[in-house]
């Protein structure tokens, strides 16, 4: 691993353990993603795997918000790992229970191909609509457009890149109340 990558981890990792410390929602989310395009064979559209992911959220700026956490799943290069890094923003509806969530989030990781892990990123945007079932909890159901790619692994494979549409459900916790 390059300098510049463990200098990069390193902050990620930091933002995310900071996060941690003022965590004010808790949310569990499982994404199917769904490939589209993959680099090697241009329009190619298929499943490509799943992910499961944890995060924090902390609230900075009215309705924005500061988003940190670790992802595990499998897509056509690997099984992965990373930490989650992005911002949210809460478009708040007419309707009490309801509002819209967007944002752009970023994950750092590892494929972990065979003997050794390969670097592998992820940018996404992430939309939904979310419903409070009550002042401390709510399900989102998200589109989430992804990017994802392991520079390494075309060593392995002409295929280190896709464009993925992934389909996001998620359980929100409030932990300390608004």
């Amino acid at each position: 691993m390059g300098l510049k990558k463990l200098i990069l981890l390193l902050i990620l990792t930091s933002i995310s353990v900071g996060a941690l410390a003022q965590s004010k929602t808790l949310e569990f989310e499982i994404s199917p993603h769904y490939r589209l395009i993959s680099k090697a064979s241009g329009f190619d559209p298929g499943p490509n795997g799943s992910s499961f992911s944890i995060a924090y959220a902390v609230p900075v700026y009215t309705q924005w918000g500061f988003q940190s956490g670790l992802e595990i799943g499998t897509n056509g290069i690997a099984t992965y790992s990373g930490i989650i890094v992005g911002i949210q923003h809460r478009i708040v509806l007419p309707w009490k229970k309801f509002h819209i969530s967007t944002g752009i989030h970023t994950m750092q990781g590892a494929a972990l191909f065979q003997q050794n892990a390969l670097y592998m990123a992820r940018i996404y945007s992430k939309h939904g609509l979310a419903y409070a079932f009550n002042s401390r909890s709510q399900v989102i159901l998200y589109l989430k457009p992804a990017y994802i790619v392991s520079p390494s692994y075309k060593e392995y494979s002409a295929v280190n890149a896709f464009f993925d549409l992934d389909l996001g459900i998620s359980f929100c916790i409030h932990l300390l109340p608004e």
